[in-house]
């Protein structure tokens, strides 16, 4: 992500974020989305995390009964 700021800057984008204000702004974009991390630990010890399913699929549902009302 550093990388890409950066990248940004360099092709002279304006009002590109800092890395610390972009992490803000994506923890509170998660935090107000309601869709969870789940963290799993398989029987033979690999860490994975993955969003729930069902709070994504509900999420998108519910985005595009807002927009269609809007439109």
């Amino acid at each position: 992500m550093k990388v890409l700021l950066w990248l940004l800057k360099q092709v002279g984008v304006k009002h590109v974020p800092s890395f610390d204000a972009l992490r803000k702004v994506q923890s509170k974009v998660r935090d107000e989305s309601g869709v969870p991390t789940i963290n799993w630990m398989s029987p033979k010890g690999n860490a994975f995390s993955f969003n729930d399913p069902k709070k994504l699929i509900a999420n998108v549902s519910f985005y595009f009964s807002i927009n269609k009302k809007l439109a």
